[in-house]
């Protein structure tokens, strides 16, 4: 941590009482008052499995880490079961006392999914939150043994960005790993996974801090401890090997994998970046999602 903790907490708009530890906790309170954004991210999922022509209906689904469990509460009405996982007891607790869902405590760094479960599930989601596993192959492995042949992995997550560094590099008690789109097709290629569909969404690293929404003081102080860094950063990059995005913005990084070996003849899958705007709204951006992705089935 470069700042101290109260400019720390003041330049990322937490509670003046804000412990790392309570991080999970907001889900026992998030699950008893859904809000319209989250609401929107099962339409959002829905989409984006109907753009590799697959659905829920009738399918067991795992959501990992997936508090505060509004998507597997909505899913469990047509799938034929839905399990979601969290790190903290009390979010379980509430997810299964307020939602009545199936919740079970999983941690990225203690446990395997092999071990929790002794049955197969045929669509798997990790979304935003492979940025909580210290090992992702222990992770793809062991997904690849509960899931069914032929059965789907989502996965939704940032990649790295000059931006996401920048903001990232404060806030390493909340998320400790960001890796990149290459290395995770690596793994996924390397236990027989099939590439679907990928996309990129990208949008203002300052308006996803919400800088735009606060005084011109907070403005001015974000800026000042952002450009002294971004100033070290491009006096010293070009003497590392270590490629990254110079642009300061957020990209987000879907994909979706099929347990099923590349054959000759399959399709490429698509690959388009698409930016934040009124025509393309992502809860990603603390936004409603607003349908785009049915456009980008038609292209």
């Amino acid at each position: 941590m470069i700042l101290p903790q109260k400019a720390f907490l003041r330049l990322y708009h937490a509670p003046k009482d804000y412990k790392p530890s309570s991080f999970y906790d907001i889900y026992s309170a998030e699950c008893q008052s859904p809000n319209s954004i989250r609401q929107s991210e099962v339409n959002e999922l829905i989409d984006n499995l109907a753009l590799v022509d697959e659905t829920f209906h009738g399918k067991k689904i795992l959501d990992i880490s997936g508090g505060p469990g509004l998507v597997v509460k909505e899913l469990g009405k047509i799938a034929k079961r839905a399990v979601v996982t969290e790190y903290n007891d009390s979010a379980t607790d509430a997810m299964s006392k307020v939602l009545g869902i199936e919740a079970v405590k999983y941690s990225y760094l203690t446990d395997k999914l092999d071990k929790i479960f002794d049955e197969k599930f045929d669509i798997v989601l990790i979304r935003s939150s492979i940025i909580f596993c210290d090992d992702l192959e222990k992770l793809i492995e062991s997904v690849n043994t509960i899931l069914e042949d032929g059965g789907i992995v989502f996965v939704e997550t940032i990649i790295p960005t000059l931006g996401e560094v920048f903001w990232w590099q404060q806030m390493e008690f909340k998320f400790p790993r960001i890796y990149s789109q290459e290395y995770i097709e690596k793994l996924f290629y390397k236990y027989g996974f099939s590439l679907k569909i990928a996309h990129r969404e990208y949008g203002s690293y300052t308006s996803n801090k919400w800088r735009r929404k606060t005084t011109i003081g907070r403005k001015i102080f974000t800026w000042f401890v952002d450009f002294p860094m971004m100033f070290v950063y491009y006096l010293f990059s070009p003497k590392s090997s270590i490629a990254i995005d110079q642009k300061t913005h957020h990209k987000m990084l879907t994909q979706i994998w099929q347990k099923k070996q590349f054959i000759i003849g399959d399709p490429s899958p698509i690959i388009k970046d698409n930016y934040i705007t009124n025509d393309i709204q992502s809860t990603h951006f603390t936004q409603v999602y607003n349908g785009w992705l049915k456009k980008l089935k038609q292209r």
